[in-house]
């Protein structure tokens, strides 16, 4: 055994290696591999040092008082002071190779321990002494593979910041600086890749500037922003995002995740021509990215601020009243968090009434068909006597109008309940027609003018076991068209 430990190879350390891991070292051999931790000719050798460390946690007959004095210069008299290990990825690299490697940390309160193996690179034990006064924390670090530079840096305060069950998704790179803040490293596009590679997300300095905000990272919830624009300008989505990036995660965490905000938008600079073949694409888009962000994260609320509430509609058919998500109002230069589903339960919205106090359901024609058209004017355009033309003359179903009962197009942005109820009322009545009517509905007809929250939050509340179609506006044919059914769902 002598001979094996002082000419390590390829070959025998791997023997060296199954060795110490299971614990069969003979005590009249303890001493030498003792030796592993501070003798000079054993720097090379990380991962059988921090294996024999591990073994000797493992197996009490391995620990010796006075070999351990010998080689850390501090008397313990077992490694329970080691209990609680963090081990965090970062990877290493070189103009051939990159690999993932890892590092073990035991924070601990034993002033004088060495911060890693006596026998490390003096360069690497000046970096661990640079971060030990940075973090103010005592610890041991144990790294399995040889490397030089500081990029393991982030890794290791990553180590203090990220919480252990947010931590096994990300590797580390960066070098920190006394202030604290991170600096660049070379190969980062390398490392990302290799890292990607392996399932793991990078943090680098292009994502994070500071140690601090490693703490990004410790979320149970992701909040992401989903806007919806057509016949607009770039820089009016560009504003749109930054509006909701007060309610939304961090963009540093955004970036970290890969979550960008084209990942986040359905745009269109020209109006979208009326028809369900044209606006297809752009539900089906919408759908997909919308399924993405939800598995990005264990835990994921969609924050809506859209544009049109017929594409608003669909979105919260298929969103349903099960899963929480929060509805904005764009009024004037500024936005309203009209309806919070994080607070409230989604499902509140279809508990039904029986008086209506916010809508007022003005007319109702029963031609004795199967199928029903609802025409709702709550906002500025009214629709009354071209939605009841479509009904009677085109669709030739019965027909349903309601409108505010006050303060028409102009529902207050800071009375949040006042949205509730109103989506409550008009899904109580809705449902409520339906049921007195001659003949069952088996589909139903949308016709909006309403702000695009109501359309959406209504969407969630009637769900995707009814067949509906949703019409728009069409300012050339002065009449409405169908742009999405519920068999595209």
């Amino acid at each position: 055994m002598f001979d094996l430990l002082n000419n390590l190879n390829d070959e025998n350390k791997n023997f060296v290696r199954i060795i110490i891991e299971e614990g069969k070292i003979n005590e009249k051999d303890l001493h030498k591999f003792y030796e592993l931790f501070y003798d000079k000719k054993h720097e090379k050798h990380p991962l059988l040092k921090t294996k024999l460390f591990f073994s000797i946690k493992k197996y009490p007959d391995l620990f010796d008082e006075k070999l351990f004095y010998q080689s850390f210069g501090v008397q313990l008299q077992n490694l329970n002071p080691f209990e609680n290990c963090r081990i965090r990825y970062f990877p290493i690299t070189d103009e051939n190779n990159t690999i993932l490697s890892k590092l073990y940390l035991f924070e601990h309160d034993i002033p004088d321990f060495p911060l890693t193996f006596p026998n490390t690179d003096t360069k690497i034990k000046k970096s661990l002494e640079k971060l030990r006064k940075i973090i103010g924390k005592n610890f041991l670090v144990c790294f399995e593979d040889n490397f030089c530079g500081n990029s393991f840096e982030l890794a290791l305060a990553a180590a203090f910041f990220v919480k252990e069950r947010y931590a096994d998704k990300y590797s580390f790179t960066g070098e920190i600086k006394p202030d604290k803040t991170v600096s660049k490293v070379d190969y980062i596009e390398k490392k990302r890749k290799k890292s990607e590679e392996l399932k793991y997300l990078l943090v680098s300095p292009e994502e994070i500037d500071n140690i601090s905000d490693l703490s990004l990272l410790n979320t149970d919830t992701l909040h992401l922003p989903f806007i919806q624009l057509f016949a607009k300008l770039q820089k009016d989505i560009q504003r749109n995002f930054k509006l909701l990036s007060e309610y939304t995660s961090h963009e540093k965490l955004l970036s970290i995740l890969k979550i960008t905000e084209e990942k986040c938008s359905i745009f269109s600079e020209t109006f979208v021509n009326n028809s369900i073949h044209d606006w297809k694409p752009f539900f089906d888009e919408a759908f997909g990215k919308i399924d993405n962000l939800k598995k990005s994260y264990p835990e994921v609320v969609i924050h809506y601020l859209l544009g049109t509430s017929a594409f608003a509609f669909p979105l919260g058919v298929k969103q349903t009243a099960l899963n929480s998500c929060v509805l904005y109002h764009f009024q004037g230069d500024k936005i309203y968090k009209v309806m919070d589903f994080t607070e409230i339960d989604p499902r509140e919205i279809k508990k039904k009434v029986i008086k209506y106090s916010l809508i007022n359901p003005e007319e109702y024609i029963d031609n004795g068909s199967d199928e029903l058209c609802i025409a709702i004017y709550l906002a500025s355009h009214n629709l009354k006597n071209d939605a009841k033309n479509f009904a009677n003359n085109i669709l030739k179903s019965n027909f349903l109008y309601i409108s505010a009962a006050n303060s028409q197009g102009s529902i207050n942005p800071e009375k949040p309940e006042d949205w509730i109820n109103i989506v409550r009322e008009l899904y109580s009545k809705i449902d409520e027609t339906a049921n007195n009517s001659s003949k069952p509905i088996k589909h139903y007809h949308f016709i909006f003018s309403v702000p695009v929250p109501i359309a959406f939050a209504l969407g969630m509340a009637i769900g995707d076991y009814k067949t509906l179609s949703i019409y728009n506006f069409d300012k050339s044919s002065k009449g409405y068209r169908e742009v999405f059914t519920t068999k595209e769902i």
